[in-house]
């Protein structure tokens, strides 16, 4: 940043940096970023090394604009920090293969606290139907690797390896639906990827 409004942008430093934050902002200005359709739970939109450290800003500003007298709002700030507390192990130990004993007895337990606040939170607003929190099977991941950070770092662990398969799998899937039941949308997609699995071996085997 001093690189950039005092040596790289044209203006003054004042003027670069306003020029600056205004390009930053650019990310977060529509609410399509975490607000999706009717009915459905947000989603922040972006890659991971786009909102690494997003946790951190969103803790910083609910601390900021919370009400200190609701019990909700207390533990919504709790899971913030715990959120926090895990990505700072992460990032501190990223270097280890795994985390001390000490360290991932630690991370176990916020991890576990994080999830039932999250939890907590979720059923709150379910409660009133309103769908702000979703708790999904990658919660369950987490805490997996929580669970085992004492034999195993997360960040060696490819949390969603299966996630690459399941959209090529979307792909296969779309192409079997028109005109067909459910039984014949699924032989119909197992005899697309056999075929495309025999493509892409075939042309391997040539290539050696």
């Amino acid at each position: 940043m001093a690189v950039l409004v005092n040596y790289v942008m044209p203006q003054s430093a004042e003027q670069n940096l306003q020029t600056a934050w205004a390009y930053l902002r650019q990310y977060m200005n529509r609410l399509s970023m975490f607000l999706r359709a009717a009915g459905k739970f947000p989603k922040l939109r972006g890659k991971g090394s786009e909102i690494r450290h997003f946790g951190k800003a969103l803790l910083s500003l609910w601390s900021k604009e919370m009400n200190v007298h609701l019990s909700l709002h207390k533990k919504n700030l709790l899971m913030l920090q715990l959120n926090v507390e895990l990505e700072d192990t992460i990032t501190e130990f990223k270097e280890e293969f795994s985390f001390p004993p000490g360290i991932a007895q630690r991370f176990e337990e916020a991890c576990s606290q994080m999830l039932l606040l999250l939890t907590q939170i979720a059923e709150h607003y379910l409660q009133e139907d309103i769908k702000y929190f979703d708790i999904t099977s990658k919660c369950h991941m987490v805490q997996e690797l929580a669970i085992m950070s004492k034999c195993i770092s997360p960040r060696v662990v490819w949390v969603f390896a299966g996630e690459d398969q399941m959209q090529k799998m979307q792909s296969i899937a779309q192409t079997c639906t028109r005109g067909n039941k459910v039984p014949q949308q699924s032989v119909k997609l197992c005899r697309h990827y056999r075929l495309a699995l025999h493509f892409l071996f075939e042309e391997q085997c040539v290539g050696l």
